[in-house]
């Protein structure tokens, strides 16, 4: 046996290396697949915690998240407020479109009451992704429709 180490040594030595080397890129595959998989993780997560804030913010503020009168919160005292709760709507809704566009349905309904906003504002809107999917359909499709401000 020693014979034959000592006759092979050199392929031996090579096949080692050439394992040694399969494994690490098999390591680091798995090391990127990991942080990825990790990154995916955390995107989720923020997702549905930009989501879950608005809906505590829509429980706090009804008055914005079911406006009576869109006009007027955003010609009104109101104003700043009304458009940074659509501004978070939209940020939720922006990141969880990204990650799954099955909330697409969810999300329309959370915009329907905000439609007056949305479409006299729809210009300074900067979405991209998902987002900007939908809301050049709300734009398209609900805007000729929805009220509009005196």
């Amino acid at each position: 046996m020693w014979a034959w180490l000592k006759r092979n040594a050199d392929a031996v030595e090579a096949g080692s290396a050439a394992l040694t080397a399969g494994v690490a890129v098999v390591a680091l595959v798995g090391v990127v697949w990991q942080v990825r998989a990790a990154s995916d993780i955390q995107a989720q997560q923020s997702a549905r915690d930009a989501y879950r804030n608005h809906l505590a913010l829509a429980v706090t503020v009804p008055d914005l998240a079911e406006p009576a009168d869109a006009c007027a919160l955003m010609k009104g005292k109101q104003a700043p407020a009304y458009d940074a709760f659509v501004a978070h709507l939209l940020y939720a809704a922006e990141q969880m479109l990204d990650q799954s566009p099955d909330w697409e349905t969810q999300f329309r309904r959370d915009l329907e009451p905000h439609l007056t906003y949305l479409c006299a504002n729809s210009a300074e809107i900067l979405t991209d992704g998902a987002l900007f999917d939908l809301m050049t359909r709300i734009v398209a499709e609900d805007c000729p429709d929805a009220p509009k401000c005196a």
